[in-house]
């Protein structure tokens, strides 16, 4: 009897064991007697079911509230976080872009200008050297830094400035020395048209000036002869040192090409004196048409050269200023590249 009651108790003791430890032989009893009754078992198992149910509050608001409403907060913030610092790498590397292509193109441009220099020294050589009223040529080399005029102002600044680690006088003054020379170098090419535009319709009608003149004197020349050289004619004295300076002068040069100060110290001023001396004495039309033509051409002549010296001036300033204004473009804009960016770009290029 004995050995069936140990064994019954060591069953119920077994069913029980993963709800309750036991240590004394009541709570045995008690396990035993509850097990036995089905009635309070189901109160229990209730009361048990009921616990883990309950929900748990934290601040009046559930677990299962509070994981609803900051899953998606968080998700948004990281999403938030993400998209910020990927605007900010998109924009260091397009801070990056534009600096490496301002200081390619900048560098691209040395050979363009070089060229450009050496055409105006030999422009101006030449201009120099013209002894008669004629135009010479000049190359003008395309120079295509104005399409770096296209970038908006406000990036340059956020690129070269704004986001550039170093001292922020020394940077802002690179940047004007870099950004005055490449607003003059994106004109520097119309300038030089307008230039020689103006310089060849001057010389163009300078050119027609003298070929009127001159041939007005020697058609009035021939008519002095024909009508004066003879010895009845009271003009003849003059008439014949007419024609004694142009034979000089005609027979010197010959069928060579020669300049307007050649045409104008051997023969024009010659008759010029003649003329004067015979207008001294008589007031013969003639002679006075003559005298008012190549007073004329004298005029045209100085003109030429006032042109052609004023405007010798002109190239050489603007050669003078091209080659310091890419010398600086060139130094402030490879001293700027150089200078590392801070960490986060502070500006969103894309906006500007």
């Amino acid at each position: 009897m004995r050995d069936s009651v140990f064994v019954e108790n060591n069953i119920y003791t077994q069913r029980i064991d993963s709800l309750k430890i036991f240590t004394d032989r009541e709570s045995i009893d008690w396990a035993l007697k509850v097990l036995n009754n089905k009635k309070e078992l189901q109160e229990i198992a209730s009361v048990i079911s009921n616990l883990k149910e309950e929900p748990i509050f934290v601040l009046g608001v559930t677990p299962d509230t509070i994981f609803l409403v900051l899953t998606p907060l968080l998700i948004f913030a990281a999403g938030y976080v993400f998209s910020y610092f990927g605007k900010k790498r998109n924009a260091r590397n397009e801070a990056i872009s534009i600096r490496n292509m301002v200081s390619l193109w900048v560098e691209l441009h040395k050979s363009i200008i070089s060229d450009q220099i050496s055409n105006l020294d030999s422009f101006i050589a030449g201009l120099k050297s013209l002894d008669h009223i004629d135009d010479f040529p000049l190359i003008i080399k395309t120079i295509n830094l104005h399409k770096l005029r296209e970038i908006p102002f406000t990036k340059l600044l956020n690129v070269f400035v704004i986001n550039v680690v170093g001292d922020e006088n020394e940077i802002r003054k690179s940047f004007y020395n870099m950004v005055s020379p490449l607003e003059y170098l994106s004109v520097a090419n119309s300038q030089l048209k307008t230039h020689y535009n103006k310089f060849t319709n001057g010389v163009d009608k300078l050119r027609k000036e003298y070929n009127s003149q001159l041939m007005g004197i020697e058609e009035h020349r021939v008519t002095i002869l024909r009508k004066y050289l003879n010895p009845e004619s009271k003009l003849n004295d003059f008439a014949n040192q007419v024609d004694d300076v142009s034979k000089v002068f005609f027979e010197s040069i010959g069928k060579k090409e020669v300049g307007i100060d050649v045409w104008n110290e051997g023969l024009f001023l010659k008759l010029k004196e003649v003329a004067q001396v015979e207008i001294s004495k008589s007031r013969e039309e003639d002679v006075q048409i003559l005298l008012s033509r190549i007073e004329r051409i004298q005029i045209v002549i100085r003109e030429w050269k006032s042109w052609k010296d004023g405007y010798g001036q002109v190239f050489i300033a603007l050669k003078n200023r091209m080659d310091i204004s890419y010398d600086t473009l060139s130094s402030e804009t490879l001293a700027l590249s150089e200078k590392p960016l801070v960490g986060l770009i502070k500006f969103d290029l894309h906006s500007n």
